[in-house]
């Protein structure tokens, strides 16, 4: 209850374009509330007695509303909030990281309706496949929505803002997400980013060629360059 009062003061000296429509510490009432209430934006803590906050998500996806979640660290469900371009906040809750929340929030909501209950269902589907025993990440092309094995990932190259997903099969994917993203949600699974262009899975590389400063080649094959300014951190995880 008192970090709730915290938020709401917060909200209120930093956020003014906010109206504080309602706020509940009981899960399900809060569900009843927001369903009631139709509000634009739902700031709400992950960990939650009963229903917790990525299932009041799920269960909201038919929503029109922006959720921002507040969390103590937990590695995977941030990436994968990052990772669907959703907002989180870690407590204890700061000022400017708020109004940033905030403000991201409200621009998404004015550019496209339908983006965030995709983001959504993006997130939520991250989260579940890579707590699993044998992680995987939804890969969404404009076509359709992949589940591919993290350990099946040869490597990742930027295409603008979209990008090539490279795999043992031999298989190309085109991803609507920048590598910069890909980099987030895969770099505790041993992916490393050796190049502006490249991110790798260190699972894959076959051999590092020692002519001009190095090259991995991958296990298919491919041969990259390194970038100078990368070179000494990614020597280190290959050698390691």
């Amino acid at each position: 209850a008192d970090s709730l009062e915290v938020l709401a003061l917060l909200i209120s000296k930093n956020c003014p374009e906010i109206e504080l429509v309602g706020r509940q510490q009981n899960p399900e009432k809060a569900l009843a509330e927001i369903r009631s209430l139709k509000p634009e934006l739902v700031l709400m803590d992950i960990q939650m007695p009963g229903i917790d906050g990525l299932k009041m998500a799920e269960m909201l996806s038919d929503q029109a509303l922006e959720i921002v979640f507040t969390m103590a660290f937990d590695q995977y469900a941030i990436r994968a909030i990052r990772f669907s371009v959703l907002d989180y906040l870690l407590k204890p809750v700061y000022p400017i990281e708020l109004k940033e929340a905030v403000h991201k929030a409200i621009t998404k909501r004015e550019e496209s309706f339908n983006g965030g209950k995709q983001a959504m269902q993006e997130m939520l589907l991250n989260i579940k496949l890579l707590s699993g025993r044998k992680p995987k990440i939804a890969i969404a092309s404009r076509e359709e929505l992949e589940f591919v094995p993290v350990e099946e990932i040869i490597r990742c190259e930027a295409d603008a803002n979209y990008t090539d997903i490279v795999l043992v099969s031999g298989n190309k994917m085109l991803a609507s997400k920048t590598l910069k993203e890909f980099e987030l949600l895969l770099e505790d699974f041993h992916f490393v980013r050796i190049h502006q262009s490249h991110l790798v899975n260190l699972a894959h590389v076959r051999k590092l060629l020692k002519n001009d400063g190095g090259y991995p080649v991958m296990d298919n094959g491919d041969q990259l360059p390194i970038s100078r300014t990368r070179k000494e951190e990614v020597m280190e995880k290959l050698m390691g």
